[in-house]
């Protein structure tokens, strides 16, 4: 059961890691939109664009690290209950 958990956990990881990078990529391509605008206009928006963008990263950032450590965790709990489990049964088929 661990590991179902890790695994869901990883995927979740991988989900918001995909999204911060297409954030990423999307400040980018707004940086070059940008150069259409008046300097100070540009200036305006994409300090607007950043306090919203930062907002979102902090989130993801966030649920990035407690799906990461979740993974981390219930994937070393499981391994060590799995060899656990199998020193447990050598031992009651020695009894």
């Amino acid at each position: 059961m661990l590991w179902a958990v890790s695994f869901f956990a990883g995927l979740r990881f991988v989900e918001y890691s995909t999204s911060f990078i297409f954030q990423n990529q999307n400040y980018m391509a707004f940086k070059r939109e940008l150069r259409s605008f008046h300097e100070d206009r540009a200036a305006e928006l994409l300090a607007d664009f950043k306090l919203k963008l930062n907002k979102t990263v902090e989130r993801q950032v966030e649920k990035m690290k407690l799906y990461g450590n979740i993974q981390s965790l219930c994937l070393l709990f499981g391994a060590l209950l799995y060899i656990l489990w199998h020193i447990l049964r050598m031992g009651a088929i020695d009894a």
